[in-house]
């Protein structure tokens, strides 16, 4: 499926409903993946996005993933990321 405006509009308003206010407790990487930890009202949620390049994607998910080494640019999401709370997610010109 093509990413295209209307697709991520409606993924926004999706996202901001299941995360706003939580916390991103922990960030990690798995191959192509990253994964945000997020925790809100006594409930763990994985933001996961697929950085493929022919399969992007993002979505929920309650399953736990296999973390691996992180890189430089998992450090610097972490550094200035983790612990933080989300206040909104919205789509830039919409």
């Amino acid at each position: 499926m093509a990413l295209d405006g209307i697709f991520v509009h409606h993924l926004t308003k999706e996202l901001h409903l299941n995360l706003f206010k939580s916390r991103v407790e922990t960030i990690h990487e798995n191959g192509v993946y990253i994964i945000f930890k997020c925790y809100l009202n006594k409930e763990r949620k994985h933001l996961i996005f697929n950085l493929s390049a022919s399969f992007a994607s993002c979505y929920l998910d309650d399953n736990i993933p296999v973390k691996t080494t992180p890189s430089n640019f998992t450090n610097q999401l972490k550094r200035y990321l983790e612990g933080g709370i989300i206040e909104s997610i919205s789509q830039y010109k919409s």
